[in-house]
């Protein structure tokens, strides 16, 4: 059958969720996450884990033969860096880390750049656009006030839909809450 992976991935389900977890860059992510959509058969094919994943199938495959060839290690090995000289001096950089902790209740969620339909603030301005088409506010305190009657009068139900994503609340699911 085309497009269904032939692929032995050793780490468990745990494993992989707790290595999702602690991942420092958003490709260590991406890459876990697609092991771990494969292992708990949420991805049946490849196609299937580049659709969730928002990536071309032929990226998804590279990650593969990577793992396949050196593992896990190979599979998160990052390229030395070349090209311009970073202008952010290391101290710098080292201060900003610190100040941009990020609290253990915050979660980040890591998007395509270019792909508004996975976008959740996307699926919020349509309500808003419906309800305030026609009007023309004169001043950014007036938007911010008809913006606010919008949202108290927006039904639960179309709340629900906007935060209700799929792809979230797996992510939630993947993060243990």
């Amino acid at each position: 059958m085309a497009g269904v992976y032939k692929l032995d991935i050793t780490e468990t389900e745990a494993d992989l969720k707790q290595r999702l977890r602690h991942a420092k860059t958003a490709s260590d992510k991406e890459r876990l996450q697609l092991l771990y959509l494969l292992k708990s058969g949420q991805a049946k094919t490849v196609q299937a884990a580049a659709t969730l994943l928002a990536r071309h199938r032929i990226t998804v495959q590279k990650w593969l033969h990577l793992y396949r060839a050196g593992g896990l290690v190979a599979m998160l090995a990052h390229k030395p860096r070349t090209g311009r000289q970073q202008s952010i001096p290391p101290w710098a950089q080292e201060a900003l880390t610190k100040r941009l902790q990020i609290p253990p209740n915050i979660i980040l969620l890591f998007q395509p750049s270019h792909s508004p339909e996975t976008n959740p603030i996307e699926r919020v301005w349509q309500p808003f656009k419906l309800g305030l088409r026609w009007q023309l506010p004169k001043h950014l305190d007036e938007l911010r006030l008809l913006m606010r009657a919008r949202l108290e009068a927006m039904p639960q139900a179309v709340i629900a839909s906007i935060v209700g994503w799929q792809s979230i609340l797996q992510a939630l699911s993947v993060a243990g809450i």
